[in-house]
């Protein structure tokens, strides 16, 4: 049976409250990424580059509205950039946070420390 100091108790506590907040941050991250349209959104900038928010409704064959609330969560997740040019948004996915959000998080949390490990093995 393992006896704990307060201080150690204290610690422990804190990677854990840690340890959760990362794997809540990964969750909400996930949600945002189980929904086929907010995927197609991707996989469209992904494919294009650059769309403006007409294009991706006519894409998707969903309405304006339906589209910018994916576009706004996306871009709340830091998974996709907006720019104006004139009275057109344009959107292109953000790789690097994607990337992010799918692989690197998730083995950093699942495996603390090992990452780099990962990587000398030549597993990505």
């Amino acid at each position: 049976m393992t006896h704990w100091t307060t201080d150690e108790a204290a610690q422990s506590n804190s990677h854990d409250g840690s340890h959760l907040h990362q794997l809540r941050d990964i969750a909400a991250s996930f949600r945002i990424l189980a929904d086929e349209t907010r995927l197609r959104v991707l996989s469209l900038l992904i494919q294009n580059g650059e769309m403006n928010v007409r294009s991706l409704c006519h894409n998707l064959e969903q309405s304006q509205p339906a589209v910018s609330h994916h576009l706004a969560l996306l871009r709340s997740a830091g998974l996709v950039r907006s720019r104006r040019d004139g009275k057109n948004n344009f959107y292109r996915c953000v790789s690097e946070n994607l990337d992010a959000a799918i692989d690197i998080r998730w083995r950093e949390v699942m495996v603390p420390g090992r990452v780099e490990d990962m990587a000398a093995l030549g597993i990505s």
